[in-house]
């Protein structure tokens, strides 16, 4: 099994896939190597789901599905699944410069 990530990023989403992608594009696009950081997208509920969209071919990208029940279950779902010591936490309107 590999190494341990540095950052988990938590990203809980529902029904906004366009600003979602942005979010996670942005975050593909930072210097840090790949390995060094995991991506959780949360979708808690979002027709049609997120986890038969275009996230399921993203490296370091896991996809969690809740039912719809709000964004702080959706955070400690991430989290509980979180490989990393430390922890982000992102809404899924963020987008980060490179660096």
């Amino acid at each position: 099994m590999g190494s341990h990530p540095t950052i988990s990023v938590i990203i809980p989403t529902r029904d906004r896939p366009q600003a979602c992608r942005d979010t996670v594009t942005a975050l593909r696009d930072q210097t840090l190597p790949a390995s060094a950081y995991e991506m959780v997208v949360v979708d808690d509920g979002s027709r049609p789901s997120a986890e038969s969209s275009w996230l399921q071919e993203r490296a370091q990208c896991t996809v969690l599905r809740l039912g719809g029940r709000e964004r702080s279950a959706a955070r400690n779902a991430g989290a509980e699944v979180a490989r990393a010591d430390l922890v982000l936490f992102l809404d899924d309107d963020i987008t980060v410069g490179s660096g």
